[in-house]
Formats: C-alpha cells, structure tokens, sequence
C-alpha cells in the first residue's frame, strides 16, 4: 500500500541527486532510503552520467552526444523507476522523463 504523505519523483538535475520529495519540496538523498546498494550505486551512477552533458568550464556545451544516448538515458531510468518502485512499495513513485511533457508514474506503451 502506497503511502501518500511520502511522494518521490525520479529526475535528473545537474549537480544534484535525482530524487526530489513532492510533498516537502526537496532534493532527496539516496543514501538516506532504504535500498539495496547496488540499486543505490546506479542512481548515483545515473545523475553522474546526467552531470557529464554539462560541461562547465563552457555550458553552452550541453547535452548528449546524440538522440540514441539521450533515449538510452531515459530508457534507464525506466528501469531505476521500477526497481524503485519494487523495492520501495509504500512510497508513491513519479518519474519526470524529459521525452513527454508530463511527470509520469507509469511508463507510456509508445515507449
């Protein structure tokens, strides 16, 4: 059973972990989240992959090198979205996948 007063979207930001908590608006640490490591490792892993499209030393250089990465990206965040809605069921999952327009919690079929 979902709880509602603990609402998580997955999405990344650059600089920052990619878990945001939708009730008390704030950037959410996964260290802090019960989760197995490997599934703590890879979201790490993602925001890292994430900060690499921004160059700072010239931030007009943003972005991935190509359609194929930026689908493979978002693709694997899919993935991210279903181990951690498995592994943390009471909480409601939102995952902000820049392909649509809108916050999902479900993966589109078109996908």
């Amino acid at each position: 059973m979902q709880n509602p007063d603990r609402k998580i979207k997955l999405m990344p930001d650059y600089q920052c972990w990619c878990l945001w908590d939708m009730i008390d608006p704030k950037n959410v640490n996964p260290d802090t989240l019960q989760i197995s490591e490997p599934l703590r490792e890879w979201l790490h892993a993602w925001e890292a992959a994430f900060d690499k499209t921004l160059d700072l030393a010239d931030p007009t250089r943003i972005g991935f090198e190509d359609e194929q990465e930026y689908n493979a990206f978002y693709e694997m965040g899919w993935e991210l979205f279903d181990s951690l809605q498995s592994e943390l069921p009471a909480i409601e999952w939102w995952y902000r996948d820049r392909r649509y327009a809108d916050l999902l919690n479900t993966k589109p079929s078109n996908v």
